[in-house]
């Protein structure tokens, strides 16, 4: 999957550009959130996390929530 923001075009002057990728591994369904904010606290810092839940999902969910 990838991650767009309204600040990655090409004639944007954004610091930062992100993106990510998921692989299935042994188990069907993966209990991972992806957190990947580009203008974290309304500055030009940045702010990326995989939370990875094991086998709950709602936990990765929450973080990303709270985070974001």
């Amino acid at each position: 999957k990838s991650t767009t923001t309204s600040g990655d075009s090409l004639s944007s002057s954004t610091l930062w550009r992100h993106g990510y990728s998921e692989m299935r591994g042994q188990r069907n369904k993966l209990c991972v959130s992806v957190l990947a904010v580009d203008h974290f606290r309304d500055s030009v810092e940045a702010c990326y996390g995989i939370f990875d839940g094991d086998r709950n999902e709602q936990v990765p969910r929450l973080l990303q929530c709270t985070m974001g």
